[in-house]
């Protein structure tokens, strides 16, 4: 879970502690060199190599730059990195379905409440809504395993 306790100026700095892992994992994943990176965010190559290496912190306005440049999906990071506290996260399948969730959500919401009154929810009832979507989550998982076993071994003996 998250730390409660982090204020928004602690996790401003884990953030940028925490992003430049991150940017070596998207380099290397997409084959993108130093000089490519600065060519395309318009950063130097010789800053650029200075954040990489951690001589240099990579400056707060710089980060959406480098990480737009390298595709990485920015909302999905900042829950790995500011939340968790891990850049690690941000391949987790979970947290790319969270982040795709609450990209969506707010506009799910608006629909399904036509016009009704927006309450307060309580933690309590947070925890219960987490709940059923994990357990929704979790049983689709099961199912979709199921059909891919059975038509993945069907097909299989096709090739």
């Amino acid at each position: 879970m998250g730390h409660p306790e982090r204020s928004f100026a602690h996790e401003s700095f884990l953030a940028t502690a925490e992003v430049v892992p991150l940017i070596w994992s998207a380099m290397r994943h997409q084959n993108i060199n130093c000089s490519e990176l600065a060519r395309r965010t318009g950063i130097t190559k010789s800053k650029l190599s200075r954040i990489l290496s951690g001589r240099t912190p990579i400056d707060v306005t710089e980060i959406p730059k480098v990480l737009f440049a390298l595709q990485v999906d920015i909302p999905r990071a900042l829950l790995a990195i500011g939340h968790f506290g891990d850049w690690n996260r941000y391949y987790d399948p979970d947290i790319a379905f969270v982040s795709d969730l609450v990209k969506r959500l707010p506009a799910s919401l608006a629909a399904a409440r036509d016009g009704a009154e927006r309450v307060h929810i309580n933690a309590g009832g947070v925890d219960f809504i987490a709940g059923h979507i994990g357990d929704m989550v979790a049983e689709n998982d099961r199912l979709v395993a199921e059909r891919q076993n059975t038509f993945g071994t069907a097909s299989a003996g096709r090739r």
